[in-house]
């Protein structure tokens, strides 16, 4: 049975350069001895950005001797850096960024996300290196959201994407230096869930808890043509912005795109299926866990 150390809040918000507004979960200072080889967790919660000019974010700035994790869970970034690499990353998709000798990078916003506008929302993980790893060569991982593997949880209560590490038998995409596991799970309002994690591991869990009454969509999600809640949300989120320009709804699960007459609603990965049972919400908990 392992010992529950503490339960924190996060900082006060902040910005990080003019694209970031984030809360620091935990850091160096205050959790560091207790969480290594974790340093520091940001999260920024969802926040709108109306269309811009010039992209928003941190200009060029230098690491050593550890890694940034960055997961995108709306909106979408561009990352360059010293050694040449860079990418774009969307919703699901995970940055993996090796500082370890020295790495010179800037991020923001992409050209398509500064252009359009739209809702950001996103956590940045710091792993620390070992000594004997901190003159390794800089590198770049790009984890796409279709490389990342994900498992139901038992009895339909949530499922678990496997960012690093193992889980149920599923290995995640990460290349990582020390031993760990760093998992998404999504978890139902009403479902509860034992995560076999092995023993020897320190664990951090980081929960965003959703609002409730906002449905949130499970990838291949089924609703049948009788469930209204994710319909009616739709119809008060557009009645919303009509009468309210200028502050955008927040739609966790959904997404909209520019269209003739106004914002389109969309649901991702959602199917009709009129044997399956309605859609809940749910809670988002993402899960670290290290030697």
């Amino acid at each position: 049975m392992r010992r529950v150390f503490g339960i924190f809040n996060g900082s006060r918000p902040h910005w990080v350069g003019d694209g970031f507004p984030v809360r620091t979960i935990f850091s160096h200072e205050s959790l560091g001895r207790h969480i290594s080889p974790f340093l520091m967790l940001d999260y920024a919660a969802p926040t709108t950005f109306e269309a811009a000019a010039r992209p928003r974010g941190v200009g060029q700035h230098p690491h050593r001797g550890f890694e940034t994790v960055t997961i995108v869970y709306a909106g979408e970034l561009e990352h360059r850096d010293s050694t040449g690499a860079g990418g774009r990353i969307g919703p699901g998709d995970v940055q993996w960024m090796t500082a370890a000798s020295g790495i010179v990078h800037e991020e923001f916003h992409s050209e398509k996300f500064t252009r359009e506008g739209g809702t950001l929302e996103m956590a940045q993980l710091w792993v620390n290196l070992r000594a004997r790893d901190k003159n390794a060569p800089a590198g770049y991982q790009t984890l796409l959201n279709r490389d990342i593997p994900s498992t139901p949880l038992p009895g339909d209560a949530g499922l678990v994407r496997v960012i690093a590490g193992t889980y149920a038998g599923h290995a995640g995409p990460a290349r990582t230096f020390s031993p760990m596991d760093v998992l998404d799970v999504r978890m139902r309002a009403a479902g509860t869930a034992t995560l076999d994690l092995p023993q020897d591991r320190t664990v951090a869990v980081m929960v965003v808890p959703y609002p409730p009454g906002i449905p949130v969509i499970m990838p291949g999600e089924r609703i049948t043509p009788e469930t209204r809640s994710i319909q009616d949300y739709l119809l008060y989120a557009r009645e919303f912005d009509e009468k309210f320009p200028g502050f955008e709804t927040d739609i966790h699960g959904l997404r909209f795109e520019p269209g003739p007459s106004g914002r389109r609603y969309l649901v991702d990965c959602v199917k009709s299926d009129a044997s399956a049972p309605p859609a809940e919400d749910t809670t988002r908990d993402s899960v670290l866990a290290s030697s």
